[in-house]
C-alpha cells in the first residue's frame, strides 16, 4: 500500500510494470492523502527497491552534465509511506459502508479480467463458503461479479485477496422494479411520493445525455418545468 503525503499525487504510472508482473490494483483518496494499492509478485519487491537506490545514488544531468535532480525523483518524494495492503484497502465504495468482518451481504467484487483470474476467483470462493453470481459484467480490464458472504471468508484466502482489485458494497438493481407489472409499479411510485420532500423552487438543474425524459412521470413533474426542459434538436431526433 502507497500513500501519498498531504494534497501531493502519487506518481501511479510508476506504481506499475508489467515485465514484472506488478499491477496497480486500485486508487482511492481518504481526506487529503492519496492511497494506491499495489499487488507485487512475490520476489518482486526488489524492482521498488532499486528505483529507491536509484534515487539515493544517482542524479540526472543537464546539457553540460551537471547533475541535476535525482533519479526517480518524482516516484521517491510523492511517496509518504509503504505498508502491507490489507484487504480493506481493497474497499473504493464509501468507507461508512465497510462492514464488520463476520457480516454476511452481497459484495460488488471487480477483478482484473486478463487471464484465467474469474475462473480462479470461482473456485477458491467456492473453497470458503462464498456464493459467487453466475452473471458478471465485463469492461476492457475488469470483470465484476457479485459475491455473498462474509469479510472474514475472503480472508481466508491468501489467493483471493491476491486476485482481488477492488471490492464494493453490491447496490440495489433497478431491473427488479421494470420487471413489476404496471399496478405494482404504481403502488411503488405512491408510497414513494409519501416519502419525498420537494424544495420550492427546485435548485437541482439536469443535463441529460439521452433521447428524452418522462417529464409527466409522478416522480418527476414536481421538479421537471416544462418550460426548462430544452433540447438541442428543436425540429426532431439526432437521427
Amino acid at each position: 500500500l502507497f500513500r501519498s503525503d498531504p494534497d501531493f499525487e502519487l506518481a501511479l504510472q510508476s506504481l506499475q510494470a508489467e515485465k514484472q508482473g506488478i499491477e496497480l490494483r486500485c486508487v482511492r483518496e481518504v481526506g487529503a492523502v492519496t492511497e494506491a494499492t499495489v499487488y507485487v509478485p512475490q520476489g518482486k519487491l526488489t524492482y521498488f527497491a532499486k528505483k529507491i537506490q536509484t534515487y539515493l545514488t544517482q542524479d540526472n544531468k543537464d546539457k553540460a552534465g551537471n547533475p541535476t535532480t535525482p533519479k526517480n525523483d518524482r516516484f521517491v518524494r510523492s511517496i509518504a509511506d509503504i505498508s502491507l495492503a490489507a484487504l480493506e484497502n481493497l474497499w473504493t465504495d464509501d468507507a461508512s459502508l465497510l462492514p464488520p468482518p463476520d457480516q454476511t451481504l452481497w459484495w460488488e467484487v471487480w477483478i482484473n479480467s486478463e487471464g484465467e483470474r474469474v475462473n480462479l476467483f470461482r473456485q477458491e470462493a467456492a473453497g470458503v463458503g462464498l456464493t459467487v453470481s453466475a452473471q458478471s459484467l465485463r469492461f476492457p480490464d475488469r470483470e465484476v461479479l457479485l459475491a455473498f458472504g462474509s469479510l472474514a471468508q475472503f480472508k481466508r484466502s491468501l489467493l483471493l485477496v491476491d486476485i482481488l482489485a477492488e471490492l464494493r458494497k453490491a447496490k440495489e438493481c433497478p431491473t427488479v422494479f421494470l420487471n413489476l407489472r404496471p399496478a405494482e409499479q404504481i403502488a411503488w411510485v405512491e408510497d414513494t411520493l409519501k416519502r419525498i420532500q420537494f424544495s420550492s423552487p427546485a435548485q437541482s438543474f439536469v443535463c441529460l445525455l439521452d433521447t428524452g425524459i418522462t417529464h409527466q412521470h409522478p416522480l418527476l413533474n414536481r421538479v421537471a418545468d416544462d418550460d426548462r426542459i430544452l433540447t438541442c434538436f428543436p425540429q426532431g431526433t439526432a437521427a
